[in-house]
C-alpha cells in the first residue's frame, strides 16, 4: 500500500510519517480529524459500510489519540441512523473545548458529545427543514455546518435547505436564527422509463471569507464557474440575495461541443491585499484519453473582480485531482499546484496491465510584485498511485487531504494513518485506503518536498 506523506513528494528522500494501521469491519468511505474528547489531540472519525447494495448499513467508527498512538481496531463504533442521518460535520458546539459530533436531518441538527470518551445522548440543536428529504442509500457526506462566521471562534451554524441557506448563532446553551439566504440551485433530471421523474439539485460549495478587507467574514457560494458573495453587514445581518454575483462562463460553446467539460473555482487572498481573488479553471475532454486545462485569475476589488483576466494559465493532461493553493516556498503567498496525467492509448494500457497511474504535480509560484503566477512551472514532482481493478485505489488519498484555512503547510500533521476494510467477502484485509489528515499542529517550517513512503498491505 501507498502511503502519500505529502503531494510533492521526492522519491529518494527519508520518509517523514510514521505509519500505523488500522482496521474496522466494513467498506472506509471517509475519514476526519477531529479532537472530540477535547484533549487537546486530534482523534480519527471513519465512516465506513457493511453489506451490499442496496442493504447496506453506515457505520461511525472512532480511534482515540493516546499522545500520538491509535489502537488497531476502533476504540468505539456508532450506528448511523438509517431512516434520519443524511449528512455529518464535526465542530464545537457545546461550549466546551471538544468538537461534537453533528448529524443534518430532513428536519434539522442532531449533536453528539463524548464526555470522558463515553457518547451522550444525542440533543437537538436547531429545527430547521434542511436540503434532504431522506438519507441517500449508502452514502453519509460531510457536509461543513459548523463555521467561524462572527468571528475567528464563534462556531456559528450554516445550514443548507431547498433553495436558501439558513445561519443560525450561538446564545448561550442554544441557537437562534440570524438571517436567512436565498440560494441558487443547479437542477437537473427528467422523466423516467413509464410515468417516472428524476429530480437532481446541486447545491453550491460555500466559502467563509472577508471579501473586500471591511474585517467582517461574508460568504461566497461557488458552483462551477458561477459565484455569489453575500457580504456581512453591522449587527451580525446579511441581505436575504447576493450583494455580489457573476457568472463569468469559461466555457465556450465549443468547449461544451467536445466530449465532456468542467469547470472549477478556487477562492483565496493570493496577493495579501485583503480582497479575495478567484482562480476559475475549466477542463475540456478531447477524445478520450485527452484533455487540456485553463485557469483564469481574476483579481479581486472593492467592487468585485476585474472584468478581464489578470493572468490565463493552460496546460495538457487529464487531471485526476483538484488542484490546490499551498505556500511551498514560506513567503506568505499560496503557489499554484496542478496535477495532471497523459492518458495516451499506450500509456491506458500500461496503466490496465501495471495497475497504476503516473500523475505529475506541476508547481507555479505566485509573485508577489508582479501579482502574477510563473507562466510556466518551475518545478514538477511524479507520483505514482496503485489503481487495482478490483477495489480501493491510492487515487482516493489527495482528494481526502483537508489543508489549513491558511493555507500555511507548517500546521500539516507529521504523522499519516492508513486505514484498511475488512470484509468477510475476501480473505484478509481488502486494499486498504490511506488519507491524510491533521492530527497536529507539530511543524517546524513549511514543509518542503518531502519523500514517499511505501508498503504493501
Amino acid at each position: 500500500m501507498l502511503v502519500l506523506t505529502f503531494l510533492l513528494a521526492a522519491a529518494t528522500a527519508a520518509p517523514r510519517f510514521q505509519i500505523q494501521s488500522l482496521m474496522v469491519e466494513g467498506d472506509v468511505a471517509s475519514v476526519v480529524a477531529t479532537d472530540l474528547d477535547g484533549d487537546g489531540r486530534k482523534d480519527l472519525l471513519a465512516v465506513y459500510l457493511t453489506g451490499i447494495p442496496p442493504y447496506q448499513r453506515r457505520w461511525f467508527a472512532i480511534f482515540w489519540n493516546r499522545s500520538g498512538v491509535f489502537a488497531p481496531r476502533p476504540d468505539l463504533t456508532l450506528a448511523v441512523d438509517e431512516a434520519e442521518a443524511c449528512a455529518f460535520d464535526v465542530g464545537p458546539t457545546n461550549g466546551s473545548a471538544a468538537d461534537d459530533l453533528l448529524l443534518v436531518t430532513p428536519r434539522g441538527v442532531n449533536a453528539k458529545s463524548f464526555p470522558g470518551r463515553i457518547g451522550a445522548a444525542p440533543r437537538r440543536l436547531v429545527e430547521y427543514p434542511t436540503l434532504f428529504h431522506q438519507p441517500i442509500n449508502g452514502e453519509l457526506p460531510r457536509i461543513r455546518i459548523v463555521r467561524d462566521l462572527a468571528s475567528g471562534k464563534s462556531h456559528d451554524l450554516v445550514v443548507p435547505s431547498l433553495g436558501s441557506l439558513a445561519i443560525f448563532r450561538r446564545n448561550g446553551d442554544r441557537y437562534e436564527k440570524a438571517s436567512e439566504l436565498e440560494v441558487d440551485m443547479e437542477v437537473s433530471g427528467g422523466p423516467k422509463r413509464g410515468d417516472g421523474i428524476e429530480v437532481r439539485y446541486g447545491f453550491p460549495a460555500l466559502h467563509v471569507v472577508d471579501t473586500d478587507g471591511d474585517g467582517l467574514r461574508d460568504i461566497i457560494a461557488t458552483q462551477e464557474d458561477r459565484v455569489a458573495i453575500y457580504r456581512q453587514g453591522p449587527g451580525f445581518s446579511f441581505h436575504p440575495q447576493p450583494d455580489f454575483s457573476r457568472d463569468f462562463s469559461v466555457r465556450t460553446p465549443a468547449d461544451y461541443r467536445e466530449r465532456g467539460t468542467s469547470a472549477t473555482t478556487i477562492v483565496s487572498d493570493l496577493d495579501g491585499d485583503g480582497y479575495v481573488d478567484l482562480i476559475v479553471r475549466k477542463q475540456v475532454f478531447e477524445g478520450v484519453t485527452s484533455a487540456r486545462s485553463t485557469s483564469y485569475v481574476f483579481l479581486g476589488r472593492k467592487d468585485g473582480f476585474s472584468r478581464e483576466p489578470a493572468e490565463i494559465l493552460e496546460s495538457e493532461g487529464v487531471s485526476l485531482f483538484q488542484t490546490q493553493l499551498v505556500d511551498l516556498d514560506g513567503d506568505g503567498r499560496p503557489d499554484l499546484v496542478v496535477p495532471y496525467t497523459n492518458f495516451g492509448v499506450f500509456a491506458l494500457i500500461r496503466m490496465l496491465t501495471a495497475k497504476t497511474a503516473k500523475v505529475d504535480f506541476q508547481i507555479y509560484p505566485f509573485d508577489r510584485k508582479t501579482r502574477k503566477f510563473a507562466l510556466e512551472p518551475v518545478s514538477n514532482r511524479e507520483l505514482k498511485f496503485r489503481i487495482p481493478l478490483a477495489g480501493d485505489s491510492d487515487l482516493q488519498a489527495p482528494s481526502k487531504c483537508e489543508p489549513p484555512e491558511s493555507w500555511r503547510p507548517s500546521i500539516w500533521t507529521r504523522r499519516a494513518v492508513p486505514i484498511s476494510s475488512c470484509t468477510t467477502r475476501r480473505r484478509g484485509v481488502t486494499a486498504a485506503r490511506s488519507w491524510c489528515s491533521r492530527i497536529g499542529e507539530a511543524g517546524d517550517g513549511p514543509l518542503r518536498p518531502a519523500a514517499q513512503a511505501g508498503a504493501d498491505g
